[in-house]
Parts: structure tokens; C-alpha cells; sequence
């Protein structure tokens, strides 16, 4: 659960800020208002009101994260919808109630325009996107590279279920193109190795590709595995070049290589996984559960 926490703490942040702490402060109004408690104990209750709707309003989304984390988006939509609504319409309503009236059909339209016709992508610049997370295995150094070098001998060991297949270039054997199928997308990734030491390290290229042959984004990624005599440290770097705005939101919100690392630790520990990654390899393990069954 804390690490789950510790991923998912730039959206509980945003959350607390531009929803719960609204809510909050509504309650809070509220108190003052109806003149509840006596001398100095109004402050006391107000407070006190105040907090616990707080904690109970941020109940939701620790909630959604640990039993649905599929539906996580929610929570950026609902921080968004408070900010575009909640806090211009506070405003106008200190000019007249036509001002507020006003400025929650501007906020209508807006969310409606974003959601949509992708107008946050449209608007903002695409981004580069940097991760990088290490984590602890007592695996040997053949499994762990076994897990995840992109090797068709070595399919059925592969850590993630939505990999399909696995294909070399008959012309350049440091090339291969990689089909990922999860349950509402697949596509494929074009590899080129750039650094393969057996069993310690390697790293690649990638241009990842549509059915129609275009191109989606490009990165890079690497895995060292680092000795320490009884354990073993793994270290993973990802680079994803000129994003959609939207799409480098996600892998800032959910800290995705980190992400990705904790669910590696669990199911190398054989742990409780509750990470967005390991949600996401289950439904792809569902949806896809052959050629790669030792990944499930």
C-alpha cells in the first residue's frame, strides 16, 4: 500500500489541493455560517469539520487507486473539473450570480472540448518523458535477463504477458520488432540493441508503430543488473521523445517506471502487487494468455 502511495503521490497532491481541500473549506464556510458551538469553541469545530471532510473526501481516491486503479483517470477529471468550475465560479459569484452563471457554461464547454476533441493536446507542446527506478531481487542474473531482454527463444519467461511476439531482422540482428497486445490496444515496437552484455546489461532503441505503419513515439530504454554478492540491484531507464501532453501526463502521474519496478520486485518475491503496472499485466493476461504463461 505505501508504495502504491509513493507512486501515485503527484495525483493524490494535485487531488488534495484542487478537490478535497475546497471541500474542505465549503465545510468550513458552512460551520461559520450556522454559528455552531459557543466562544471559543467555534474555531474548534470548524477546524475539526474541516479536517474530516478532508480525510473523508481524500477516502476516494486511496480507494479507486488500491481497488480500481483502471478508473484513475477519474481522479484527474474530477481535480480538473474543480479547477476550471469550482474556483472561477467562487470568484464571479463575489461580482453577481449572472457572472458565476456565466462562467460555469464557459467551464462546461471547456471540459467538454477537452474531453472530446483532445484540445489539451492540441493546445499544449508534446514533451519528453525520463524514468528511472532500481529495485532488489535475490534472482539470479539469468532469470532477471531471461525476464526482460526482448528474445523470441525466450518468450515464455518474459515478465510482461502483453508481449506476443518477437521477430529479428533478417538483414541487421541487433534489429527486432516486438507486437504488444493488451485489452484495448496493441501495436508494435521496432528494437535496435545498442548495448548487449549477456546476463549484466543491455539497452535499445525503439520506434514504436501503428497498424498503418506510422510512427507513434520514439525512446529509449536500458536494464543493468548490478552484484552484490547475495542480492541483486536492477536498474531500469525509459526516455519517451516528444509526447502527447496527455499521454506524458500519465507517465508523470503514475511515476510509470517506478511503477513498473514495484510490480518486478512483487513477482519476483512472489508479493501483494498493487501497482497500476501489475493491474495493467493481469488484464493483459486475461485478455492474452498465450504465448506467455509465465508471466501471468
Amino acid at each position: 500500500m505505501f508504495r502504491l502511495l509513493k507512486r501515485q503521490r503527484r495525483r493524490l497532491t494535485l487531488y488534495a489541493l484542487f478537490v478535497a481541500f475546497p471541500i474542505a473549506i465549503a465545510v468550513i464556510s458552512m460551520m461559520l455560517g450556522s454559528q455552531i458551538g459557543v466562544g471559543g469553541m467555534q474555531w474548534r469545530l470548524d477546524l475539526i469539520a474541516g479536517l474530516a471532510a478532508w480525510a473523508m473526501t481524500m477516502g476516494l481516491p486511496i480507494a479507486i487507486l488500491y481497488f480500481v486503479p483502471d478508473t484513475r483517470f477519474l481522479l484527474d477529471l474530477l481535480a480538473a473539473t474543480f479547477t476550471i468550475t469550482v474556483w472561477p465560479q467562487a470568484a464571479a459569484s463575489l461580482i453577481s450570480q449572472e457572472a458565476a452563471f456565466a462562467t460555469s457554461a464557459i467551464a462546461c464547454v471547456l471540459i467538454i472540448a477537452c474531453v472530446r476533441f483532445d484540445l489539451i493536446d492540441k493546445l499544449m507542446p508534446r514533451r519528453d518523458f525520463f524514468g528511472q527506478a532500481t529495485y532488489r531481487t535475490q534472482q539470479s542474473p539469468y532469470a532477471i535477463w531471461a525476464e526482460h531482454v526482448p528474445d523470441p527463444g525466450l518468450l515464455d519467461r518474459h515478465w510482461c504477458p502483453a508481449l506476443q511476439s518477437t521477430t529479428f531482422d533478417r538483414k541487421n540482428a541487433n534489429l527486432r520488432t516486438s507486437t504488444y497486445h493488451f485489452d484495448f490496444l496493441q501495436y508494435r515496437q521496432r528494437q535496435m540493441m545498442t548495448q548487449f552484455d549477456m546476463h549484466e546489461a543491455f539497452s535499445y532503441d525503439f520506434e514504436t508503430i501503428d497498424d498503418d505503419n506510422q510512427t507513434i513515439h520514439r525512446g529509449t530504454f536500458s536494464l543493468q543488473i548490478i552484484e552484490h554478492g547475495r542480492y541483486r540491484d536492477v536498474r531500469i531507464k525509459e526516455s519517451q521523445q516528444k509526447l502527447r501532453f496527455t499521454d506524458w501526463l500519465v507517465n508523470w502521474m503514475d511515476d510509470s517506471v517506478g511503477d513498473q519496478a514495484d510490480h518486478l520486485m512483487a513477482r519476483a518475491q512472489n508479493m501483494e502487487d498493487r501497482s497500476v503496472t501489475g493491474d495493467l499485466m493481469r488484464s493483459a493476461a486475461v485478455a492474452h494468455p498465450s504465448p506467455n504463461p509465465a508471466a501471468a
